[in-house]
């Protein structure tokens, strides 16, 4: 099962505590303020994290301030800072304050994630050539959600990608 998240408002936010009746019970199931999350196939299992931006938000066990290049751990799916958890992993805080740091080369991974989608963003003249150049490359497939077909997403494989692909990409928007 792709990566699934469905946002809640505070009228529906009870709601999301359940799990939707379609999916088998096997599955795992994190939830966050607002958002929800299916971890059946999150378990790669990553352990080591890096701080990429200080991450100063409310997260699962309450406000958390942790600075720039702070190693934390991940288990089951979660991230934990001085043993106690954070946010999950493939949460929206997860993925813009953390980078999977098990090969050593996280905060080069959190600067080169957060470069790309940067200059992706960037409404320049240049701005279409450089999404053409990322649809049209097969190595930006494979981090490419396939649930949508008429919009880009990147997946959660992309915050975990090898350098080598990061650089790749980098070098490929650069206009």
């Amino acid at each position: 099962m792709p990566c699934l998240t469905s946002t809640g408002s505070k009228s529906n936010r009870s709601c999301l505590n359940r799990q939707p009746k379609y999916l088998k019970s096997t599955n795992v199931w994190a939830y966050a303020p607002d958002v929800l999350l299916c971890l059946e196939e999150f378990f790669v299992e990553y352990k080591n994290y890096i701080v990429k931006k200080r991450a100063r938000f409310t997260g699962v066990s309450g406000d958390v301030n942790i600075p720039y290049g702070t190693h934390v751990e991940a288990q089951n799916g979660c991230l934990l800072w001085n043993g106690e958890p954070v946010c999950a992993v493939n949460s929206q805080s997860g993925i813009d304050h953390f980078a999977q740091n098990d090969d050593g080369h996280g905060e080069e991974r959190g600067k080169l994630t957060t470069e790309i989608i940067s200059t992706l963003v960037k409404r320049n003249k240049n701005y279409q050539a450089r999404w053409d150049k990322v649809w049209a490359d097969e190595r930006c497939q494979k981090y490419r959600m396939t649930e949508y077909e008429d919009f880009w997403l990147w997946n959660c494989e992309f915050y975990a990608a090898p350098i080598e692909d990061l650089q790749h990409i980098m070098e490929l928007i650069k206009i």
